[in-house]
């Protein structure tokens, strides 16, 4: 049997999220079909350090599931609790039973939520900018430093927008929040007005998308009376 480790930073996983992981897939999609036939098995170990033996403390059973896959090229794990994990999958010839394995770091980290928290109301013309506050947390706490920039995906009426990265400057450290500005498609005039705006998607700066708490709130603009010209009738 051959193993081959190769040294490389670990994916950042978050518990409560799925990963899809595969070997020998062309860029179409396709499974290799230098491979096809072959066996597969996908197995999950626990680490302290990345410096332990890579398959000797098999991952607790609640730590993850596969979702599908676990015999294939391709499989879909789910990630439900924290740390250090070593990824192994191993090959075997359906001609001689020759295998050989392949291994890959893997942390997962406590989920990390966003929650877009207020709507606006406001009068026609009140203000020239709109801005919705969104809190992003991570076990409770605000996030480190590291998770930035952030990048914001949400739809305005349906229509979909994407933020750009959004860094740690921009972020309140002291509440966890951060404000979403979706000026640019809001129409400013004095007619009233809804907007149904919904975050999508939120990702860290190593991809690794949120959890949604609270993703739509309502800009409502309330149209202001059309009031007449003052009329003076003299002498009365």
């Amino acid at each position: 049997m051959t193993v081959k480790v190769v040294a490389q930073p670990p994916y950042i996983a978050t518990s409560g999220t799925t990963s899809t992981v595969f070997v020998n897939q062309l860029s179409t999609g396709e499974h290799d079909p230098d491979h096809v036939g072959n066996l597969y098995a996908w197995s999950l170990y626990s680490v302290t350090n990345w410096t332990d033996e890579y398959n000797t403390n098999p991952a607790d059973p609640s730590a993850y599931s596969f979702v599908d896959g676990d015999n294939t090229n391709k499989a879909e794990i789910a990630w439900h609790m924290p740390g250090r994990y070593y990824l192994m999958v191993e090959e075997t010839n359906a001609s001689d039973g020759c295998s050989t394995r392949r291994i890959y770091p893997v942390e997962v980290q406590d989920e990390m939520h966003y929650a877009l928290t207020e709507g606006i109301t406001d009068c026609a013309g009140a203000r020239a900018t709109f801005e919705l506050p969104v809190t992003l947390t991570q076990n409770g706490s605000p996030l480190a430093e590291r998770h930035f920039p952030v990048t914001m995906q949400y739809t305005i009426n349906g229509n979909t927008f994407t933020t750009d990265p959004i860094p740690y400057s921009s972020y309140n450290t002291s509440e966890g929040t951060l404000m979403l500005n979706v000026t640019a498609h809001i129409t400013i005039n004095d007619d009233a007005a809804e907007y149904q705006v919904d975050v999508i998607r939120a990702t860290n700066a190593a991809g690794v998308d949120m959890i949604n708490k609270v993703s739509q709130q309502t800009i409502t603009i309330h149209a202001k009376p059309v009031l007449s010209p003052i009329s003076l009738n003299a002498g009365k």
